[in-house]
């Protein structure tokens, strides 16, 4: 008879439904209590900041959006000079007795109204000829006492000439009034730009880059900047949490509790210990060396001395070393190195006030060290 060989498989305990279906529904209810927190948090935030769409369909507001969006498509990035040719007629409102001959202007641009003379509130048509090509106009109304009043924009055609009909104001009054066409031409291109002599006697080019293209591209460089700065501090914020936070790298790591309750009350003894050291550093400090070379010397010195007493402080593994001798070359280490980092903010303060006043071209550069050595003293001083 054959033996039989019995072998035992090994399986897996199958977890009962009840436990699964318990968490589940924990689960479920999470999520309900999270989405209607959620919820209640989105409903008081629209009530703090009095959310209304009423207000995006008000006249006045969809006026300004059509201005602002205006405004984007045709952004103010260059200005130009431009030359200014204006053309008077004189004109009567209202029309006095007898008969009135038409005025035409002198010169090589003509302008003519049609009728030569008219009543208050009357509609008239104004026409010219011999102006620039595709140029924009003005036509304004001049009543005695000297104050421009707008007819119309226009822009007179490939030819130059326009033809347009206005209303006259209502005004009045027995002297000679005067119709004004007064055009605006850009004086140089993009391609090929124009030095221009303003009425101050300044040199211009034109175009040329305008006041609000300068401040726009100066807020889009300081924007940068602020966004590389905090980058940089968050990251030397966020990589050591990020370590202490990882699970594999922290798994095996195990603080008793004694040791974290001594720690929270050795923490203000150690702060009134670190100003203590802070003040006696600072009176070393205020003792060193004027002089810019003299400064980057000792902070040279002292860093190194404050390297060797850190590999002291952790010997190799298998070096002897007591461990009084392991805590005197700590705390050495530490005051050696807040020595040097006040020492090397005194240096970068010094040298970069002397590169601001001596290398003009640099002086950023110099100005950036003198902010970060003004930041070290502050914050270890």
């Amino acid at each position: 008879m054959a033996d039989l060989e019995v072998r035992e498989k090994t399986e897996t305990p199958v977890e009962p439904e009840s436990p699964k279906r318990e968490r589940r529904s924990r689960r479920t209810l999470y999520w309900i209590i999270g989405l209607l927190a959620g919820f209640v948090v989105y409903a008081y935030a629209y009530e703090t900041t009095d959310v209304n769409l009423d207000r995006i369909t008000d006249q006045t507001r969809q006026e300004s959006l059509f201005r602002v969006l205006r405004a984007l498509g045709n952004p103010d990035l260059l200005t130009y000079e431009t030359t200014q040719t204006t053309i008077d007629l004189d004109y009567q409102v209202p029309c006095p007795e007898g008969p009135v001959s038409a005025q035409l202007s002198d010169g090589p641009i003509t302008v003519a109204v049609d009728p030569p003379c008219a009543a208050p509130r009357d509609q008239v048509v104004v026409t010219g000829f011999g102006f620039v090509p595709n140029t924009g106009l003005r036509v304004f109304f001049v009543p005695p006492n000297d104050t421009m009043l707008r007819l119309a924009d226009i822009r007179t055609n490939a030819a130059g000439g326009f033809e347009t009909t206005v209303r006259l104001p209502n005004r009045s009054d027995t002297e000679t009034q005067t119709i004004r066409v007064v055009s605006r031409q850009s004086v140089g291109s993009v391609f090929n730009p124009i030095s221009v002599e303003t009425a101050g006697g300044e040199v211009v080019r034109s175009p040329r880059w305008s006041e609000n293209a300068k401040q726009t591209l100066d807020k889009i460089i300081e924007t940068v900047f602020l966004a590389l700065l905090a980058t940089t501090v968050g990251t030397l914020i966020a990589v050591p949490l990020s370590f202490l936070a990882a699970k594999n790298l922290m798994r095996d790591v195990r603080i008793p509790a004694l040791q974290v309750a001594m720690a929270l009350v050795a923490a203000p003894v150690g702060m009134v210990l670190g100003l203590l050291l802070s003040n006696l550093s600072g009176s070393l400090v205020d003792a060193m060396p004027g002089s810019v070379l003299g400064l980057g010397a000792l902070t040279l010195g002292l860093a190194w001395a404050g390297i060797r007493l850190v590999r002291l402080s952790v010997p190799a593994p298998g070096t002897p070393s007591s461990r009084a001798a392991r805590i005197s070359a700590a705390m050495g280490a530490g005051l050696v190195l807040v020595l040097a980092t006040q020492a090397l903010a005194r240096f970068a303060l010094l040298a970069g006030a002397w590169i601001a006043t001596n290398l003009t071209p640099l002086a950023f550069l110099g100005r950036f060290i003198a902010t970060n050595g003004d930041i070290l003293a502050t914050v270890f001083g």
